[in-house]
């Protein structure tokens, strides 16, 4: 059998994925079980917004040099010490700034070199089909990792979860050895950014980004706050990657055959409700459910956004229109948590829940409206 260049992306995908599904959604809900307040849970957050927002630009430049495979392989540099550090030193606000600095640098680095790499490697023709197959096979790891990461924060604690995770990620590096790099030397500058509709994407990327936080990050601390413990956030995450990775397959395969309007439209929808109903969950059943639909919503939409977006890449230029993507999630993602920290400074945590929640429904009006061709 002889394996395409892409199917070695969906190798390292997978075992990236469950090295940072078995410990990313449990870091804000860390600093909240070490007595933190949700400021300091909702700053590791933010601070993901500000460098997606000011450093995606600088960092294409890079990787466009360096390669999109390098940059993959690079990314650990930041993600690794930002994870160490908050096993080895005592937490306290000046950490969780320095390790989310690090470690949401890396996050950038990775999805910049990523999104880049799937353009490249992906085909026209089959893209709808590629797009399935990377968004389902590799989620595959995050339907098993957040649950076991919840049992194993539970009982040996966040360290031994953390050792798990950083081999994981080393043993991802392999597949990334196989074959030759991919680089773009093309100068460029955001200047020519009126080589871009940007009435056009940028909603879509900053609804995108607000979908991102508000759906996993603010939901996990939701869970950990209001109804369960880390059991139970490692359930919903897992629950809600089995929705995906369940519809992912079927999804490519139909707008491969039938295209994507009507998928984009009905999956947007459908996750936009439910986003708003997030915020008046009370029981762990409810939340479970909600999460296992919601997963399966999300990826009748992002499959054939996922696809666009790499169509509208490769008749640009890859690294330059991934830039502008990660730059508007970044403010997407400041969005969501400022919206958190002022309704809950003039009202209530609860409201502040509601609020992002709301937020991240309307955000999927704008995807329905504006995503399809």
């Amino acid at each position: 059998m002889q394996f395409r260049e892409i199917d070695e992306l969906y190798l390292y995908e997978f075992l990236k994925n469950f090295g940072t599904s078995i410990i990313g959604v449990f870091i804000p809900v860390y600093i909240l079980s070490q007595g933190f307040s949700i400021y300091h849970a909702g700053l590791f957050i933010l601070i993901s917004g500000f460098t997606g927002l000011t450093l995606s630009y600088p960092i294409s430049k890079i990787v466009s040099r360096k390669g999109f495979k390098h940059g993959l392989a690079a990314s650990y540099l930041f993600i690794l010490p930002g994870l160490i550090l908050i096993q080895v030193l005592e937490l306290s606000l000046a950490l969780i700034v320095a390790s989310g600095i690090l470690y949401n640098i890396g996050r950038v680095i990775h999805s910049i070199s990523i999104n880049a790499e799937f353009a490249v490697d992906s085909k026209k023709k089959t893209r709808g089909s590629d797009s399935g197959k990377m968004l389902s096979l590799p989620n595959t790891a995050r339907v098993i990792a957040p649950v076991l990461g919840g049992a194993i924060f539970a009982s040996l604690g966040f360290h031994t979860l953390l050792l798990i995770s950083i081999t994981f990620l080393g043993l991802s590096i392999i597949p990334l050895l196989v074959t030759a790099d991919h680089r773009d030397t093309k100068e460029y500058s955001f200047r020519d950014l009126k080589d871009y509709d940007l009435r056009e994407v940028v909603p879509l990327f900053i609804s995108r980004g607000i979908d991102a936080v508000s759906s996993v990050d603010i939901f996990a601390i939701f869970m950990f706050v209001v109804i369960g413990g880390t059991v139970d956030v490692g359930w919903v995450r897992s629950l809600d990657s089995l929705g995906f990775v369940l519809t992912g397959f079927l999804t490519g395969t139909i707008i491969q055959r039938f295209g994507s309007k009507k998928p984009l439209i009905i999956g947007a929808v459908g996750n936009g409700i439910l986003n708003m109903t997030r915020g008046f969950l009370s029981t762990p059943l409810q939340a479970f459910t909600l999460s296992f639909l919601a997963g399966i919503m999300f990826q009748i939409y992002h499959v054939p956004l996922y696809s666009r977006f790499a169509d509208m890449a490769e008749k640009s230029d890859i690294l330059e229109f991934y830039a502008l993507r990660k730059t508007f999630v970044g403010l997407g993602n400041i969005l969501v948590v400022t919206t958190l920290f002022t309704f809950d400074y003039f009202y209530s945590l609860e409201t502040g829940f509601k609020a992002v929640f709301i937020l991240g429904g309307l955000a999927m009006i704008v995807i329905a409206l504006k995503g399809p061709e």
